[in-house]
């Protein structure tokens, strides 16, 4: 367990703020240790979202002397067996579908909201707010234009008519380049992609890989001409982009659906740490700390616009579009069935589209 300061055991004295005026207003006292889980279940950006946590608590710890925030990474998998063994923090960090082993547990947030309605709503359950979104992520399909071309595709078409087309097959119809490659975790990219596109998949038209970044790599060494990806995916291009080494492409970002989300909830049982965890709920979503989201390559749940360099900037004000996202209590169970629901959506199933029709109303 890492402590983004040094225990010392010393007694703690909050002095009053000497100016011309008398300040009689009490001074809230947020001195003490407070835990909290960071559960990563998705990729983030271009830099470690356990890092950034770190840095802005520390910057928080100096506003509030005495204040100490002990940060823990754990999978998904790891905190849940600790819940289950009866083990809790004051505040937890997650991302959607790896909420609903807390919220039993979880408290509602009663402080300042400075996030998108969108946020609000999906971190709200049974009326209260449980949950509050603090970085963002989104989705975007590229393709290689070589590729496209040698399929005898179109380019100068939309790219989301294509995305579906471009399938090369040998021997006996086995696949050796597919239209498309993305991948299956605790977030749904396919509904990203049928927001966007009333397309339908052609037989094997799809590759699934084991994650995001084996679907990248399929991506880049030629396995598949188009590429679902995420945020982290861009920051990959962008790497290669800057070092000369990407071929000719062509972008779309993903409008109006994200599961890509980072939440904090609170979760300790004694009054006086749920306040210090409001506190850094707050802080975490004031402007300066959404501002420096670009310094790990997230998003902010603000609906400003931060980002200077181009595709970043496109990325973003993409995601500040109207947006659908599901619940962030949402459970790892029910994002794997809305997964197998979106792809037999894309191979043309009526049921299935009616059903994430409904779900997310798209």
């Amino acid at each position: 367990m890492l402590l983004t300061a040094i225990l010392v055991c010393v007694p703690v004295f909050v002095l009053p703020h000497i100016n011309n005026k008398t300040d009689n207003t009490p001074k809230q006292d947020y001195a003490g240790l407070i835990s909290m889980w960071h559960i990563e279940n998705f990729e983030g950006g271009s830099f470690s979202r356990y890092q950034y946590l770190l840095r802005q608590m520390i910057e928080l710890e100096k506003k509030h002397k005495g204040l100490l925030v002990s940060i823990k990474v754990l999978s998904a998998f790891e905190a849940r067996n600790l819940v289950e063994q009866g083990h809790l923090p004051d505040l937890v960090s997650f991302g959607t579908g790896a909420g609903d082993v807390f919220l039993e547990h979880v408290i509602a947030y009663n402080g300042k909201l400075n996030i998108r309605q969108e946020f609000i709503s999906s971190g709200t359950v049974g009326g209260k707010i449980k949950a509050v979104a603090y970085m963002s992520g989104g989705y975007f399909v590229m393709c290689n234009k070589t590729l496209i071309k040698e399929a005898g595709i179109d380019t100068q078409a939309e790219l989301l008519d294509n995305v579906y087309k471009a399938t090369h097959t040998y021997n006996k119809g086995k696949s050796i380049r597919y239209s498309l490659v993305t991948a299956r975790a605790d977030n749904i990219p396919l509904a990203a992609l049928i927001k966007n596109s009333s397309k339908t998949a052609q037989e094997n038209s799809v590759l699934w890989a084991e994650n995001q970044f084996e679907a990248y790599n399929k991506f880049v060494t030629g396995s598949a001409c188009i590429l679902l990806g995420t945020q982290r995916d861009l920051h990959r291009v962008l790497n290669r982009i800057s070092q000369n080494n990407f071929f000719e492409y062509d972008v779309r970002y993903l409008k109006g659906y994200t599961d890509l989300v980072q939440y904090l909830a609170i979760t300790s049982k004694d009054q006086k740490r749920q306040e210090t965890a409001q506190l850094i709920v707050q802080y975490l979503t004031d402007q300066s700390a959404q501002r420096n989201l670009t310094g790990v390559g997230m998003f902010s749940a603000d609906g400003n616009n931060y980002y200077s360099a181009q595709m970043l900037k496109d990325m973003e004000a993409s995601i500040n579009q109207p947006l659908i996202t599901p619940n962030a209590f949402t459970s790892s169970k029910k994002t794997s069935n809305l997964n197998d629901l979106t792809i037999l959506a894309v191979k043309g199933d009526k049921t299935a589209q009616n059903r994430i029709k409904a779900e997310f109303d798209i």
